[in-house]
């Protein structure tokens, strides 16, 4: 009988083992989902806001070209013209 529990008490230890290391297992795997689910949303994070510098880069090289652009055509008009062009200027309030 004795014999008959002692190899009883080795199944019960390893049924025991087994349950905790489902509970491990368990517990574990959320962990690491959650881990991977906020992983992927910075990410995300990361890729929108790399976009939106991406775009304001754009966006500030266009206004540099246009800039360059008006003070090469200023630069080259005579006086004459340039004062035309601002007495044309939908700005230009007559005095």
């Amino acid at each position: 009988m004795s014999q008959l529990l002692a190899v009883g008490g080795e199944w019960i230890a390893g049924l025991l083992g087994i349950v905790v290391l489902v509970f491990a297992a368990w517990f574990g795997g959320k962990s690491k989902g959650t881990t991977e689910t906020q992983a992927k949303a910075d990410v995300k994070e990361a890729n929108a806001e790399t976009q939106q510098s991406q775009a304001v880069t754009e966006k500030q090289t266009e206004t540099i070209k246009v800039v360059k652009s008006v003070e090469q055509a200023n630069q080259s008009m005579s006086d004459n013209a340039a004062r035309d062009s601002m007495r044309g200027s939908k700005y230009h309030a007559k005095d």
